[in-house]
């Protein structure tokens, strides 16, 4: 992995800011929370993409999370993390501008696939738009479904809720 780059103890970046309802819960939310981001590959990441974008692997860890996947860091203290990790493609316009996801972009990402509210494939297909009957439907909802359980191990729906839209 290459260009690695991480931010711990977050400050609420302005555009997090701006685009955030409720800043002081979030910013409590995020004093606990390290992400680190690393560039993973170029190359085609939807399955509708025309073009290739970079495709970043994220980690995000939390402290003091109540999760039964925790574990404690004998280095520095005692201190309990949990962690998730999942790939994330950026935007094209990103992509051309050699510009890096930055904390919104993350937060969005994580909002939006831990707050999916279909309870089903067929709920899923008719928010969404797509027909029940495809193959490809049914492997992105399997895949949304994984994405949404492993972000609901670190953040409740209502922290969930705080993050930028």
């Amino acid at each position: 992995m290459r260009n690695g780059f991480g931010v711990k103890n977050m400050e609420l970046s302005k555009t997090t800011r701006q685009n955030c309802e409720n800043v002081k819960l979030l910013g409590n939310i995020l004093k606990k929370v390290t992400i680190r981001i690393d560039f993973y590959r170029k190359g085609i990441y939807f399955a509708g993409d025309t073009q290739k974008r970079n495709i970043y692997k994220i980690t995000v860890s939390r402290q003091g999370t109540n999760s039964p996947f925790k574990w404690t860091n004998e280095r520095f203290g005692s201190d309990i993390y949990e962690y998730i990790t999942f790939k994330f493609g950026d935007s094209i316009a990103n992509t051309e501008n050699n510009t890096k996801p930055d904390q919104y972009d993350i937060l969005c990402a994580m909002k939006s696939d831990g707050l999916i509210q279909a309870q089903n494939f067929n709920e899923f297909c008719d928010e969404l738009g797509y027909s029940n009957d495809s193959i490809k439907a049914k492997k992105l909802y399997k895949k949304v479904c994984i994405q949404r359980d492993k972000i609901l191990k670190l953040f409740t729906i209502e922290e969930l809720e705080a993050f930028p839209d």
